[in-house]
């Protein structure tokens, strides 16, 4: 039995339409193809209701084959697919508006008709052929280990299996896969089983079936199977009963049909179909109602319809299709049916697009589209939510600090805030069409902040996954007040957290050392984080505070500038009576009491007397020496040392004794 090729299948199509047109007039063919074009355009405009942004994922080559579309439990998309190029399987995921791209394997031609799902820890699974060998394989990659772990679970012996995989994942974790045994015209199953796989012979035998299967499990984890029936051409169900072994309906028999379909259950467990009516080329539809298969033809005016079809079912139960069109060029269409009625868009135009479509609904019932664009084969996506695509999570935002929220898709959004992780929201802004927005952190101090947007019609929402802080507070990092260039001049710096990036400003003060006048504003406002004052005094206090973008300020801390001779004494050469000593004193961190010590030595360093020693307020200050040491004893006359350390620094000067 030769290769069975689907895109064979869509040449006959092509095929069979230039060969009518042959008999057509050329004005009548022109007339046609503009009426065509004018239809496609009108139903284009008309698929504004359904907000899609589209993108190129991967454009690397060849490379966006047979896509396979899954997401997890945070709504970010995985994708597998065919690179056709360099003959590997390939994987694509989005975090936070960024794609990253993995090659699961690249042993030999490997990758095509691929099928992923997720499970519940988020780690991806992944069925696909192994055309150089044959087999069917399977890859997962466990996150914990970030690991791919590959499979062969299906072949060996020339034998052809593994082509039109589907796979899915039941709740312990394990995965269950159909597939197409080519050479022996089979619908195959294998399923994960004490470390190995059980397979089974599900259809064939008397006739060839098994292509274009999908799979999904049921609420106890057994298997349902849509197939098309080659021999006959008709659309097949197998259901897996408790005891292991299938039982087969033929569900569609009326032409060729059966091709590309998708299947999913509703919450009563009754599958939905959409398959491809080869014979009409038309999009089919079939559920049971009321114990009978019931089939429609999905009504799209286009020429063909209906290949590569994906099914999801939202939370109502209304069935959404991803499918490829052509008229007369190739579309990305999607439909849904509202209230007995269905509604068809197109959501990618531009070019040739649609193959190989993947659908999935997120948890609001927003639909993504992974697929092929065919004149490039680019890996494309399709999506209609609202997403976040600056992540937040982990900051520290300061009260009136200025941020910016960017998100994809199509608004007009609300923008919200919570301090409470989640629980209740705020809101910041309304009906932001645009996809960014700027504003200033609210007075709403917390360490559990979110952020989100969240749009009205269709509904959507994207929040920040992870908690964030809002912080009022400003924190002084530093404070110095020092002599600089001209003899009255000081230079005072600082340095805060925040920064000024994320504050109105600073304002800065000057007093006396002794206070005397009281504070005076000597800077009304800067974003600079330091200040030459030039008309400055030794004992000088300075006093700074934060502005927050709120206008909101803050004390942060004092400091105080050291008179030009930070150690000084009078009457000298001394005497008799009170020695006066002038000492400046270094404020201590945060502007508060800082730590003095002054001592009497004489010329060999021994100490004589001490004058001070403790905390003092920061600047100038004085004590006195009788002239005497500490035993009270007066001194001889001769050369003496005072000596005072503050702040690190060290500071002698000379002293003569008279006798």
């Amino acid at each position: 039995m030769g290769r069975f090729a689907p895109e064979s299948l869509l040449a006959s199509h092509r095929g069979v339409m230039q060969m009518t047109a042959l008999h057509w007039r050329p004005k009548r063919f022109v007339l046609l193809l503009t009426a065509l074009t004018a239809l496609l355009l009108a139903h284009h405009q008309a698929a504004a209701a359904t907000p899609f942004t589209t993108e190129n994922v991967d454009a690397t080559g060849t490379t966006g084959f047979w896509t396979s579309l899954a997401l997890d439990s945070q709504g970010d998309p995985h994708i597998s697919y065919y690179d056709l190029g360099n003959g590997d399987l390939r994987y694509a995921k989005r975090t936070g508006g960024v794609w990253s791209f993995e090659t699961v394997d690249a042993g030999g031609n490997v990758g095509s008709y691929t099928s992923i799902a997720i499970d519940a820890q988020g780690n991806p699974h992944i069925s696909y052929y192994d055309e150089t060998n044959l087999d069917l394989k399977y890859a997962t990659k466990d996150l914990a280990s970030n690991v791919w772990t590959i499979q062969t679970v299906d072949g060996g012996g020339g034998i052809a299996v593994g082509l039109y995989t589907s796979i899915a994942i039941d709740a312990q974790g394990l995965a269950h896969i159909s597939y197409y045994d080519q050479t022996n015209g089979n619908l195959k199953y294998a399923r994960r089983s004490g470390g190995g796989w059980a397979i089974q012979t599900v259809d064939g035998g008397s006739s060839d079936c098994g292509t274009y299967t999908s799979l999904a499990l049921d609420a106890t984890g057994l298997a349902r199977i849509s197939y098309h029936e080659v021999t006959g051409g008709d659309l097949r169900i197998a259901w897996r009963l408790s005891s292991g072994s299938f039982q087969i309906e033929s569900l569609d028999a009326t032409g060729i049909v059966g091709q590309w379909t998708s299947l999913a259950l509703d919450a009563a467990g009754i599958p939905r179909i959409c398959y491809y009516d080869f014979t009409n080329t038309n999009l089919k539809y079939i559920t049971k109602e009321s114990g009978a298969w019931v089939a429609e033809t999905v009504p799209d005016p286009f020429l063909v319809a209906g290949q590569f079809g994906s099914l999801a079912l939202d939370a109502q139960g209304i069935p959404h299709i991803s499918y490829q069109a052509e008229s007369p060029y190739s579309v990305l269409r999607y439909a849904r049916k509202v209230g007995g009625s269905w509604i068809i868009e197109s959501v990618d135009v531009l070019g040739s697009q649609g193959l190989e479509t993947s659908l999935e609904l997120d948890a609001q019932g927003n639909p993504r589209i992974s697929y092929r664009e065919i004149n490039t084969n680019d890996l494309k996506y399709a999506d209609a939510s609202v997403r976040l695509v600056n992540l937040v999570a982990g900051a520290i935002w300061p009260v009136g600090g200025v941020r910016e929220l960017r998100w994809a898709g199509v608004g007009p959004v609300d923008v919200k805030l919570s301090a409470d992780g989640g629980a209740s929201f705020q809101t910041l802004a309304s009906g932001v069409v645009d996809n960014s927005f700027t504003f200033q952190v609210p007075h709403l101090p917390t360490k559990f902040g979110r952020i989100g947007v969240f749009r009205t019609s269709p509904i959507s929402s994207s929040v920040s996954n992870g908690l964030f802080t809002i912080e009022a507070s400003i924190g002084l990092l530093s404070l110095t007040a020092a002599w600089e260039g001209g003899p009255a001049e000081a230079r005072i710096a600082w340095r805060t957290n925040p920064g000024p990036e994320d504050l109105a400003g600073y304002r800065l003060e000057r007093a006396s050392h002794d206070l005397a006048g009281g504070w005076e504003t000597i800077v009304a406002l800067t974003r600079e984080t330091s200040y030459t004052d030039r008309d400055a005094v030794g004992g000088n206090r300075y006093r700074l505070f934060g502005v927050n973008g709120l206008g909101q300020e803050h004390l942060l801390g004092e400091a105080a500038l050291l008179p030009a001779r930070s150690l000084a004494a009078w009457p000298l050469p001394y005497r008799a009576g009170d020695l006066t000593v002038s000492f400046g004193v270094a404020g201590g961190i945060g502007g508060g009491p800082g730590r003095a010590d002054v001592a009497v030595f004489d010329l060999s360093g021994r100490h004589v007397r001490t004058l001070a020693s403790g905390a003092f307020e920061s600047g100038y200050r004085t004590a006195t020496w009788n002239g005497r040491d500490k035993s009270g004893a007066r001194v001889p006359g001769g050369v003496y040392f005072v000596r005072a350390a503050t702040g690190g620094e060290v500071s002698q000067l000379k002293l003569v004794v008279m006798p």
